[in-house]
């Protein structure tokens, strides 16, 4: 993604009312900046390069399907152990508990509007989202 494009995204996403309350301040710059990638629908998952055509495929190294962030979270086999973990968090936060994690669009959509819509109350669910990020290391420079 260069700069330009990234700014021109941006500039598109200025009016949106939610953008400018969103801060979730724990963890370290990077899993922050992932995280809020997800928020965006912007980051360099396969499914998302694709769309912008910075790579010829949307499939996940998995050789399942497209790597989008719902397979990303809930249905990637590379990363049971750490969904494990995650589910397992997200599970006992009260407001959480009847999330249908095995609707996985379903899911990842009541998840994010969640979020979006408490972005104070939301921050421990935030927070796990962001150490399954990290402990993936899907998105490890190499």
């Amino acid at each position: 993604m260069t700069p330009k494009i990234f700014k021109l995204h941006l500039h598109k996403l200025q009016n949106c009312p939610f953008i400018s309350t969103l801060r979730y301040y724990f963890g370290n710059r990077r899993s922050e900046t992932l995280f809020n990638r997800f928020i965006l629908s912007f980051t360099s998952l396969n499914s998302h390069l694709f769309q912008h055509n910075l790579v010829p495929d949307p499939s996940c190294d998995c050789g399942l399907t497209s790597e989008t962030p719902e397979h990303y979270f809930l249905a990637c086999p590379r990363y049971n152990q750490q969904r494990i973990k995650l589910i397992g968090h997200l599970s006992q936060i009260q407001d959480l508990v009847n999330l249908p994690f095995k609707q996985i669009r379903n899911c990842y959509n009541k998840l994010l509007t969640y979020i979006i819509d408490n972005p104070k109350t939301a921050s421990p669910a935030a927070q796990h989202i962001q150490v399954y990020i990290e402990e993936s290391k899907r998105f490890e420079v190499t």
